[in-house]
C-alpha cells in the first residue's frame, strides 16, 4: 500500500494524469519496495499511454508465499498479443512511452524469481508476481 501511495502522490502533481487508486485490502509483504515501485511505475506509465478511460486501479494479494500486484485501466484498443508485445524493447521513435519501462520491469520481476505479464479483459491489465522474501530468524 505504501508503494502505491507514493506513486499516487507523485503523479497527482500533474493535474492531467489519471489518479492511481489502491483497491482492496492493503497487503503487507517482505519484498524490496524500490524494485516493486520501479515495476509499478512502468505499469502506470504504460496504462497512461495504452488505456484512456478512468483511474488506474492497483490491487494486491498474497498467494502461497507469493505477492501478486495487478494494475488496470479501461479504454484500450490493444489486443492480447499487442499487450504482451509491450514488454519487448522497441527502437526509439516507434510507438509511445519510454520504450524500455516494461522491458526493464519484466527483467526486475524475473531477477527476483517472479513474472510480469499483460492481458486484455474489458481493460488493460498488468500483473507482477514475485516470491515473498524469507524473514531471518
Amino acid at each position: 500500500g505504501s508503494v502505491v501511495e507514493q506513486i499516487a502522490t507523485s503523479v497527482a502533481r500533474d493535474p492531467e494524469h489519471p489518479p492511481v487508486l489502491l483497491e482492496g485490502p492493503d497487503v503487507e509483504a517482505f519484498v524490496d519496495p524500490e524494485r516493486l515501485r520501479l515495476v509499478l511505475e512502468a505499469f502506470v506509465e504504460a496504462l497512461v499511454w495504452w488505456a484512456r478511460e478512468g483511474p488506474i486501479r492497483v490491487s494486491a494479494e498474497r498467494l502461497d508465499r507469493r505477492i501478486r500486484v495487478r494494475a488496470a485501466r479501461r479504454g484500450t484498443e490493444l489486443g492480447p498479443e499487442a499487450a504482451e508485445a509491450l514488454f519487448e524493447p522497441r527502437a526509439p521513435g516507434t510507438g509511445g512511452g519510454s520504450k524500455i519501462g516494461l522491458w526493464v520491469a519484466r527483467g526486475v520481476a524475473e531477477a527476483q524469481g517472479g513474472t510480469a505479464s499483460a492481458r486484455v479483459e474489458d481493460e488493460l491489465v498488468f500483473v507482477v508476481e514475485v516470491p515473498e522474501a524469507e524473514l531471518a530468524d
